[in-house]
């Protein structure tokens, strides 16, 4: 017999969720037991002003396959929000095959990553969307994807950019791979390494409440890709794998108790608006 310790924090958006019918009992049981490490702060607002910015940011989502969304009497011409490790440099590519600009290759996303007359070296086009100007955010509709909490830290940590570098892994131990995930996790937002300073960030950041944001899911990315399409009357579609896709030398076997609860801890919101279990066992797709 355990006792679960919670933070206030985690118990409030847990309590929140499970009447929101995203976390079962049992997931909450696969909650770390033990008081986890200090967290880096989350960037939304706290207390009941967060509580109610959360709620905006729901009703701002249509995720796929988008029955229950709004129908749209006029399209905006659509853009991409890039999060890392979701498959955004394959959607980049393909795209601009059809010369059609995303991400990377959309230049007023890049320009208002401009710092007075000198532009950022970091990766912008991984830029969270609502630090984007209003006029940007308003000008277009927008589209982003999002995946498993849990496999997408292992993909970030494997990642060239955002973690090892899965050739660089292949004589490191279990135990080094927890230690080193974890540390990437808590640096997140303040690693200010040239390509690194966007990953890891909760994908939940991501989102403004002043935009519906269409959302697909990376574990079903080419059939909701095709739901949007249509949406939009264009014949784009996914037949390969992703750009930056990397083997894993580590998977969600190895996740020690401490990586599995802070990966809960710090992406309780993504789990819960996004519709994944906690459940590590119903992580199948790339975990």
């Amino acid at each position: 017999m355990f006792r679960m310790s919670l933070s206030p924090r985690v118990l409030y958006a847990v309590v929140g969720a499970m009447a929101l019918g995203a976390l079962s009992a049992t997931s909450i049981m696969l909650l770390r037991r033990e008081a986890p490490p200090p967290l880096v702060p989350c960037m939304l607002p706290e207390g009941e002003t967060r509580a109610a910015t959360r709620e905006l940011l729901e009703q701002s989502i249509c995720l796929a396959p988008f029955t229950n969304c709004p129908k749209r009497v006029q399209h905006k011409p659509l853009k991409l929000v890039h999060i890392t490790k979701t498959g955004g440099s394959l959607l980049e590519t393909v795209a601009r095959e059809v010369g059609i600009t995303w991400g990377l290759h959309h230049e007023r996303y890049e320009d208002s990553a401009v710092l007075g007359k000198k532009k950022r070296k970091t990766a912008w086009w991984h830029d969270e969307f609502r630090t984007k100007p209003r006029e940007l955010r308003a000008q277009y509709d927008w589209f982003t994807v999002v995946r498993n909490p849990y496999s997408r830290a292992i993909s970030e940590f494997h990642c060239v950019w955002g973690g090892y570098g899965a050739n660089n892994l292949t004589d490191w131990s279990a135990d080094q791979f927890n230690r080193n995930l974890q540390r990437r996790i808590h640096q997140r937002a303040h690693d200010k390494n040239l390509w690194s300073d966007h990953h890891y960030i909760e994908q939940h950041l991501y989102l403004t409440p002043d935009v519906r944001m269409w959302v697909l899911r990376f574990e079903h990315l080419s059939d909701d890709f095709a739901l949007l399409m249509d949406q939009y009357n264009l014949t784009l579609r996914l037949n390969s794998t992703p750009v930056n896709a990397n083997s894993h030398v580590f998977t969600k076997a190895n996740l020690s108790i401490q990586t599995m609860g802070l990966i809960q801890d710090t992406y309780l919101f993504d789990f819960a608006m996004f519709n994944y279990s906690m459940d590590l066992d119903e992580c199948t797709f790339k975990c």
